[in-house]
């Protein structure tokens, strides 16, 4: 099965309660001033002294009160009319998706029937403010029966005051439902080793592929299989533009995946065996393709530890025996050291001579690596392209459609940065090495990374005479496939 696109992974992740949650319906029509806060503060926060804490608060406060009732009314008070939603799960490839749809999908829900409510414990663990300018980081949980209780949702959101009042521009989020997936530990688990032929199925648009391609190396091959040509189409054109040399695609049919015969020193099935439709008849059509010796690896949610119950058919492990029986394989290893997913080996029962790998017995921890250099190495990029009017260096860091917003004429206004590329291509350039200007200095003041969410705040000095111009540029960011996107600016 292919990937869904950011919008379905946003309300099926980021916003689970849609179609999982199982709580009481909610009160129709707008929150009631007097509801209780959502979020708790953490005690950086609580022992803030900022003149604006107050009003910054109560306006995440409603957003997430709106947020978790799926009530747009609440959400629009503190929303600009153009926000953005960005994030995912460790997608190759963000797309920056505008909140007005979400709005659209919570107004059409409620004409058709209340939309249930969903329980989570927030806190507000961040805020940053400069000026005008703010930003501030959220850790969520959402609690049982919900699918996906206890997943850390992190959220970085950008916030500009105008008129007095604070507005949400921009909330970059990160659902860390797959953590560890292809983390280098996991892959050992799994087997992939330079020099592999691999082939995966139900690839989609990439998730786990470059992460399996970097592994394999020059002399080895990713072949990405799935049904969904369109998703295939996406992965290609994102390789391309990665300089992918060693990935192949191939679109496969429901029950077979028509790969070459004998081929595969690998195949791997993440995150997708239950959603096959035909399980044992792929698996049958998948065996001529395997090289003696060869592995099929299955990663898929581990229902049985997580209660997750977003499938008809959870892929534990009697299924997963009794299906592998009837195709011609046999169970090596079950590896339950991820946090929320089980990792199954398996091999044809005369294959013979597979390597196996040993079973991890320590469980997977998210490891929270500071990424500074690589960030701040991502905005100077962003710079580059800014002075000198270059397309490449701006192509290079920052998602398409991502927005540079400021305020002009008492309300705030952004510019699409994907028209500004098209504007350097059709060479209408500034001069140059027009910035930066004579004595301008640029300092990150704040930076704050969690997981695959990062901010970071650059004060700008100007020297102008007796007086020295300051201003401050706020960039979010997200880290997809080990490289770090700007996806919002804010000045």
């Amino acid at each position: 099965m292919p990937l869904k696109r950011f919008l379905v992974v946003a309300f099926v992740l980021a916003f689970p309660v849609l179609l999982f949650a199982q709580d009481p319906p909610a009160t129709p029509g707008r929150l009631k001033e007097s509801s209780a806060p959502v979020l708790a503060l953490a005690p950086a926060i609580e022992a803030l002294s900022s003149p604006e804490k107050a009003a910054i608060v109560e306006t995440l406060d409603r957003y997430f009160a709106g947020y978790l009732a799926m009530e747009p009314d609440a959400l629009s008070s503190v929303l600009h009319p153009d926000a953005i939603l960005t994030g995912g799960v460790g997608q190759p490839s963000l797309e920056l998706t505008a909140y007005s749809g979400m709005l659209d999908q919570f107004r059409k829900m409620r004409n058709k029937a209340t939309p249930p409510s969903t329980k989570a414990t927030g806190t507000l663990t961040d805020v940053f403010v400069h000026g005008d300018l703010a930003t501030a980081f959220v850790r969520m949980k959402l609690l049982p029966p919900t699918r996906g209780a206890g997943v850390p949702i992190d959220h970085a959101l950008q916030l500009y005051r105008t008129g007095g009042r604070w507005t949400i521009l921009s909330s970059v989020t990160h659902v860390a439902q797959y953590e560890g997936e292809t983390d280098p530990k996991t892959l050992d688990v799994m087997g992939v080793r330079p020099g592999m032929t691999i082939g995966e199925i139900g690839a989609g648009e990439g998730r786990n592929t470059f992460a399996l391609a970097r592994r394999v190396g020059d002399r080895g091959k990713v072949i990405a299989n799935d049904i969904d040509a369109k998703a295939l189409a996406a992965l290609r054109a994102m390789g391309e533009r990665r300089g992918a040399k060693n990935i192949e695609t191939l679109v496969g049919k429901a029950d077979d995946p028509l790969f070459p015969k004998g081929t595969l020193d690998l195949a791997i099935i993440a995150i997708t065996y239950h959603h096959l439709e035909q399980p044992i008849a792929l698996l049958k059509n998948l065996a001529p393709s395997l090289k003696p010796g060869a592995t099929l690896v299955i990663v898929d949610p581990a229902y049985d530890r997580t209660g997750d119950k977003d499938s008809d058919r959870p892929t534990t492990r009697e299924r997963v025996e009794a299906e592998a029986a009837q195709a011609g394989y046999e169970l090596l290893v079950m590896d339950g050291s991820l946090p929320r997913d089980n990792i199954f080996i398996l091999r044809l029962k005369t294959g013979g001579g597979a390597v196996v790998p040993k079973v991890n017995t320590t469980p997977w921890v998210a490891s929270q690596v500071d990424e500074r250099a690589a960030i701040l190495a991502a905005i100077d990029t962003w710079w580059k392209g800014h002075d000198n009017d270059d397309a490449a260096s701006l192509e290079q860091v920052l998602v398409p459609g991502t927005r540079s917003w400021f305020e002009e004429q008492g309300s705030v206004q952004f510019i699409s940065y994907d028209k500004e590329i098209a504007r350097i291509r059709s060479g209408n350039r500034r001069p140059a090495g027009s910035r930066p200007l004579p004595g301008e200095k640029r300092t990150a003041v704040d930076f704050k990374q969690v997981g695959a969410v990062a901010s970071v705040t650059m004060l700008v000095e100007i020297p102008g005479g007796e007086r020295t111009r300051r201003s401050y540029t706020t960039f979010q960011l997200y880290k997809a496939d080990d490289r770090w996107q700007i996806v919002n600016i804010t000045s």
